[in-house]
């Protein structure tokens, strides 16, 4: 598993709130993993218990014995995950110091993201990260519930086919992004490429001023095709309809080199779409549209 990819997301949102300092080893702290970075018993000890926090469960003895086995055999051989498990050891250090609402907030807000990357993943870790999660939801915990109701303060139910929302209940940004696991090495360098993925983001104001930025990184072997889109314009809304209004917008396209990219002008667009908003699996407030193929499109909100 490759850990500075899967969590650089997570570890930037943790690093930013630079609330306390890094812990420091203890005397007699094991070493397991010698090299440029030193990996110690504290470190994975440490690791595990994020994972306990971002997938609200507990692992047992034995689940926390096979996760060092896995984790510290890939650090043996991959110096990269020795670097990303001491960076996200010390970004995590830091969300401590945050209130209990503060550290929640940020919870919600990885989880969808890192239980995505486990599934498109095929480390054992991962597989076993993944099972332990799928096996805390199958058995909800009722003190968890509780919690969840609590944190909640939005007025929005689980499920609300639009026909109450107004344009400035929908005032945030909003956003969707997907990874893969697939990455090439380069037979010449020897460097792994950038993974596979896209982000789709929404900012929509009070007033109904909408901006709207794609990103999408594409690569086979040694060729990497790049798509980036920004367009603005309005929304509208009418009983459980929404209609996105758009002015002609920007369009950059890239393949395998720099010499290989074109700029060109996105038409004016107008759409309309049957929309709700409701809560996902992980308790966050996404807006939903029915596409013309009949497919759901859904966008979370970003927290604030």
């Amino acid at each position: 598993m490759n850990y500075k990819r899967n969590f650089i997301y997570g570890i930037l949102i943790i690093a930013a709130l630079a609330l306390a300092a890094s812990a420091q080893p203890s005397t007699g702290d094991k070493v397991l993993v010698s090299g440029k970075q030193t990996i110690r018993q504290s470190d994975i000890d440490r690791l595990t218990e994020i994972y306990e926090w971002l997938l609200a469960t507990r692992f047992s003895a034995a689940d926390r014995r096979q996760y060092q086995k896995l984790i510290v055999a890939e650090a043996r051989v991959n110096e990269s995950t020795s670097e990303a498990i001491v960076s996200m050891v010390e970004s995590y250090d830091k969300i401590q110091a945050a209130t209990p609402e503060k550290r929640e907030q940020v919870r919600r807000q990885l989880l969808p993201e890192i239980v995505s990357i486990m599934e498109n993943d095929t480390s054992e870790a991962s597989k076993l990260l993944l099972g332990i999660y799928r096996k805390s939801k199958s058995a909800p915990d009722d003190n968890q519930a509780t919690n969840d109701a609590q944190n909640d303060d939005s007025p929005v139910e689980n499920s609300n086919p639009g026909g109450a929302v107004k344009v400035a209940d929908l005032a945030g940004i909003w956003s969707t992004s997907s990874v893969s696991g697939t990455r090439y090495k380069s037979l010449v360098t020897g460097e792994l490429s950038d993974p596979n993925g896209s982000i789709i983001e929404y900012q929509i104001s009070p007033n109904g001023a909408i901006k709207h930025v794609g990103y999408l990184s594409s690569t086979v072997y040694s060729c990497t095709t790049k798509l980036f889109i920004s367009r603005t314009g309005r929304i509208q809304i009418a009983g459980s309809r929404i209609t996105f209004d758009f002015a002609p917008g920007k369009r950059m396209y890239q393949t395998c080199s720099q010499s290989a990219s074109r700029n060109d002008t996105l038409p004016a667009e107008r759409k309309t779409y049957p929309f709700r908003l409701e809560r996902d699996e992980y308790g966050l407030l996404q807006l939903c549209t029915t596409e013309e193929n009949g497919k759901d499109f859904c966008i979370r909100k970003k927290a604030d």
